[in-house]
């Protein structure tokens, strides 16, 4: 035929990818679907088709389904089969797609709609890529299928006929393909020009989608992944604008819930992003099982985004737990946005308790209108008055610090009237307070709205509104000025109380609402979650100075001051007798900070481990108060930053004895109060475990006979290594590390299940808390690395050796879960023969989460990464460690199989070298605790250890009936 020569079937072949064009495993069920009489065109109802097509077929007055219809799509899994040798399918793929040319010319089509932008496009590249099983199976319906394409090109070509946004960037890749399938060079160049041109105002700089919804992010980028692609197959220069596509997956991934979903900002009904493939989105789809989370926890997208989130449930924390919320700002007027400028959502605890309304559908429709206004949204409403459908929202202050996020957004889209937003948000309480102010040139009544999620129920409180989901807990409450407040759900007329679930489908969900009056006012509103069912608690400190909100605040997680002034957010103690709060400092993350030159480190830790040293000899507290002075001035003179001082405010409270002693056990202090018993007092009782303590000097310090549960506090240099000693009988000491900390809710040090450890009755332990944490106040995991000076693994070796001795037992059994594993691992590696009971370990700490990486070696070495050639590269890493010291070792690994990440990045490198080693003994145990690094739980790790006392023919004492 004639027309083999001028079109490149190769070509058709080479762009059959994409949406809806790739081989899977179910081509065959939606061929024979097909070929069996049936049109499924998701999410509408099956149609059964006709014996005769009639392309004006009304089979819905859905534009959506008939768009669908036009653009031969559906047809392509009878393609695919077609392909692999499937002659029925192709013989239908045929009968369809010669029908629809045949009645649906450009110039007079069946339906008006089935030549409109986007359907175009996509059914050109329906019948481009069939061309390869054409020329095959049929190569006579070239003569109709070759003149549509040729008349796609023409069409396409037409700059009358283009759309705007995704659906020019449809038609383009149409165009494009049309272009290499006829082999017409002066097509596929308009084509390129245009998807040039196209990107540049689709993207910003920072990789962030135009068109104002999260769902079209996704999309876009999917689309747009498949363009760049297109050009790439085709050997054609790549504009280099596009590389700003591989910023997307991050912003994605912070876009994402804890539930895994999409959070519903514009056109948006959930969905996730699992097809994007990148490491960041697969953490997040898989609930931090696989793949690598982001590095920060907030990020302010200038062009109008906000998502900020407790974690990424790296750390021993279930993902689906972690508190998310999310601000949308900037244009109002974005092609897929909503008029949300300004909205709010929250998630916390597993429940989305502050939501968007969602997409429903396109088109018309009351449910489909409520979803667009602003007053479906989380924000506040002037009551009568008509909104600039072209204002813009603006982000005007954002102050990010460790201690609480603070941004401000400005709203001027009522005439006359200015609408400024605070949201205050504790990091340490994962609560939000919201400050909506209103300034108004005449009255005026604002109605400060929150839209809840699906599945919550709502009770008016005398502060305002009481949620619950199940046994999960939450509030919205008002403090200040009284507002009236009212709530509603699946109110039919006028519409209100309803979120979106899906394509036409809705819940009812309750409308929460403040309302006031006058020309100048604000709403202050606290939303935050219970902690694990509990009933949040929010108190007006009524004696705060004028210009400040002072919120007292216990969640059920942690208990404290939230202090909001004009320029500056802090938070302080909970006690009524908590000192005042400074202003706040803007400042990043403690990974962020630039790490302290190495002359200034060692000045600090020298100043350190010298005035601990005097005061150990010291004879008075008068003295060691003295002392402590000293080290707050080497704090000042070096200008250390209150967050790293490397130890200071720990050598402070021990030079001082500070004991604290909270006013509610959820009263948290960063700081660690006073380990050291440095005149030997009977009273003395340091740590939340209130015991006796004795200072020791060096690892190597001799252990007196111990008769009760004691705290030994040994002063290592600078730092000072706590274990907590539980003596029994047996003759097996059982040697405990912990691994992350979350610093809001647990007071230094930690011994993680030292009481549980005991009820095993299992023989005497010891629980190391680990003083890395020392030396940065927001420090969650410190691996128990010590610092440049001190080597805490064979430091602890040591210490260990000695305990043993002292309460006469002869085996050694380390555990430790995540961080504590890697710490197990470490300091088995200096004691030859001990058991090691590793439960989801790292290895090596290269291949952890970067952020908590760096801030512990910025913490510990003043570094943010270590050279390959480095002396301390043992101390990070288990295998070198390992080998460098030729260590025997008995490992048992215990991993959670739903955690792929550790799996990959540690468990396997781990099995592989023990695994060739003589020395080594490696026993494997596995659960199935869901997706995600996950904790035993206490009945599984007494399973766990009591197999391996079984295995090492442990005595152990008698149990107590």
């Amino acid at each position: 035929m004639t027309f083999l020569i001028d079109i490149d079937v190769e070509a058709a072949r080479r762009q059959s990818f994409g949406a809806k064009f790739e081989h899977t495993a179910r081509d065959e069920a939606l061929a024979a679907r097909v070929q069996a009489g049936f049109l499924d065109l998701s999410p509408h109802a099956a149609w059964a088709l006709p014996e005769t097509f009639d392309w004006s077929a009304q089979a819905t007055q859905d534009r959506n389904w008939h768009a669908q219809l036009h653009m031969l799509r559906w047809l392509d899994p009878l393609r695919r089969r077609a392909e692999r040798g499937d002659d029925g399918a192709a013989d239908t793929w045929l009968r369809y797609a010669e029908s629809w040319v045949r009645h649906n010319p450009s110039s007079a089509p069946a339906w008006a709609g089935s030549w409109g932008d986007m359907v175009d496009g996509i059914r050109a590249l329906a019948l481009c890529v069939a061309v390869p099983f054409v020329v095959r199976r049929d190569p006579e319906a070239l003569q109709w299928l070759v003149p549509s394409i040729e008349e796609h090109l023409r069409w396409l070509s037409d700059e009358s006929n283009l759309g705007h946004s995704n659906h020019a960037l449809h038609q383009h890749q149409g165009l494009f393909v049309c272009g290499a399938v006829l082999r017409n060079e002066e097509a596929m160049a308009l084509a390129e020009d245009r998807m040039s041109s196209l990107f540049e105002t689709a993207y910003d700089e920072e990789g962030v989608n135009a068109e104002g919804a999260i769902a079209y992010h996704f999309a876009n980028y999917i689309w747009w992944t498949a363009a760049r692609r297109r050009l790439e197959v085709e050997g054609r220069p790549v504009p280099e604008s596009l590389q700003l596509l591989d910023r997307v997956p991050i912003e994605l991934a912070h876009a994402t819930k804890p539930d895994g979903k999409l959070v519903g900002i514009g056109d948006t009904d959930g969905g996730n992003v699992k097809a994007v493939g990148h490491p960041a989105t697969t953490w997040v789809t898989s609930r931090g099982a696989d793949g690598a989370p982001p590095e920060d926890l907030i990020r302010i997208y200038d062009a109008g985004y906000l998502f900020a989130r407790s974690g990424w449930g790296e750390q021993e924390r279930d993902f689906a737990e972690e508190t998310f919320w999310s601000v949308s700002f900037g244009h109002a007027d974005r092609v897929h946005g909503h008029a949300d400028g300004g909205s709010m959502t929250f998630s916390s605890m597993g429940h989305e308790w502050i939501s968007d309304p969602g997409k429903f559908q396109y088109g018309h429709g009351d449910m489909r209108a409520f979803c667009l206004r602003r007053d479906s949204h989380s924000l506040p409403v002037v009551v009568d008055r008509d909104y600039d459908p072209k204002s813009v929202v603006a982000c005007t202050a954002r102050r990010i610090d460790d201690a609480v996020y603070d941004v401000t957004f400005v709203d001027r889209g009522y005439a006359g009237v200015r609408l400024i937003r605070r949201i205050v948000y504790s990091v340490s309480g994962e609560y939000a307070v919201v400050i909506d102010s209103v300034q108004s040139e005449e009255t005026c009544t604002v109605v400060q709205h929150w839209q809840c999620g699906a599945g919550t129920d709502a009770a008016l409180s005398d502060r305002g509104f009481e949620l619950s989901a199940g046994e999960k807990r939450a509030s919205v409450v008002y403090t200040g000025s009284r507002p009236e407040w009212d709530v509603v759900s699946g109110q039919e007329r006028p519409l209100r109380g309803w979120v979106a679930t899906g394509w036409k489908q809705r819940s009812p969900a309750p409308s929460l609402r403040f309302t006031k009056t006058g020309t100048a006012f604000r709403f202050i509103t606290v939303i935050a979650a219970g902690f694990r069912g509990a009933k949040p608690q929010v108190e007006t400190v009524r004696s705060a100075p004028k210009g400040q909100v002072r919120l007292r605040i216990d969640t059920g997680r942690v208990a404290e001051q939230l202090v909001i002034e004009p320029a500056a957010a802090s938070v302080i103690g909970y006690s009524d007798n908590a000192e005042g709060a400074g202003p706040s400092r803007a400042r990043a993350s403690t990974s962020a900070v630039a790490p302290y030159a190495p002359d200034v480190r060692a000045s600090v830790l020298e100043a350190i481990a010298r005035n601990r040293e005097a005061g150990s000899q010291a004879s008075g507290r008068a003295t060691r108060a003295a002392l402590a002075e000293r080290l707050r001035a080497v704090r000042a003179n070096h200008g250390l930053d209150e967050r790293i001082d490397l130890g200071i405010e720990a050598a402070v409270n021990d030079l001082q004895e500070t004991l604290r002693h909270p006013a509610t056990p959820r009263e948290v202090q960063k700081d660690r109060a006073a380990l050291v018993n440095w005149s030997g007092r009977a009273d003395f009782r340091a740590s939340t475990l209130r015991l006796p303590g004795i200072a020791l000097c060096g690892a190597d310090a001799v252990v007196p006979s111990l008769s009760e549960e004691t705290l030994l506090a040994y002063t290592l240099g600078s730092i000072v290594l706590p274990a907590a000693v539980h003596p029994a009988d047996g003759d097996t000491l059982t040697v405990l590390f912990h691994g992350a900390v979350d610093r809001a809710r647990t007071s230094l040090p930690l011994f993680q299940r030292f009481r549980f450890q005991k009820e095993l009755q299992a023989g005497p332990t010891v629980a190391f808390g680990d003083p890395t944490l020392d030396l940065a106040r927001e420090l969650r995991l410190g691996w128990y690395l010590g610092h440049e000076r001190v080597d805490l693994a064979p430091a602890i070796a040591r210490a260990v050796q000695e305990i043993a001795r002292s309460l006469g037992t002869s085996k050694v059994v380390l555990q430790g879960s995540s961080g504590g594993g890697f710490a197990a691992l470490q300091v088995g590696a200096h004691l030859p023969g001990s058991h090691v009971v590793a439960m989801n370990p790292q290895t090596d700490l290269r291949r952890y989460n970067v952020v908590a990486y760096r801030a512990a070696m910025i913490a510990a070495f003043g570094v943010r990464e270590l050279d390959a050639t480095s002396s301390l590269v043992p101390r990070i890493d288990v295998m070198r460690r390992v080998d460098e010291l030729g260590a025997e070792m008995n490992v048992t690994l215990v991993m959670n199989s739903g955690d792929l990440f550790h799996e990959k990045a540690h468990a396997a490198p781990l099995r592989a070298f023990l695994r060739g080693r003589a020395a080594t003994f490696l026993d494997e145990i596995r659960y199935d605790l869901g997706p995600g690094h996950r904790a035993l739980a206490n009945d599984e790790y007494g399973a766990v250890m009591g197999g391996v006392y079984d295995r090492i023919a442990s005595r152990r004492p008698q149990r107590q009936a």
